[in-house]
């Protein structure tokens, strides 16, 4: 989910730094996911470029890049 809009619609934070940066697992129609919250990258957004956003981000692409969901997508591409 990218932006606030988007994060709102499935998680209930006043803030962002509530929650990116963290793994939410949910249940949508009837089936457990997660959700990776991240900011949008909006040119006006500063939060993404300044403290606490900025570390909240890395963190989040870090826990996206180390999903299981992620590493099976890149594994079934390279065995294309």
């Amino acid at each position: 989910m990218i932006g606030k809009l988007a994060i709102s619609q499935f998680l209930s934070a006043k803030k962002l730094d509530e929650v990116v940066g963290k793994c939410h697992r949910t249940v949508i129609d009837g089936r457990e996911v997660d959700l990776l919250p991240l900011p949008h990258p909006s040119g006006l957004s500063t939060w993404f470029r300044t403290e606490p956003g900025k570390t909240l981000l890395q963190d989040a692409l870090q826990a996206l890049a180390a999903h299981p969901a992620w590493l099976g997508l890149l594994d079934a591409e390279s065995r294309e």
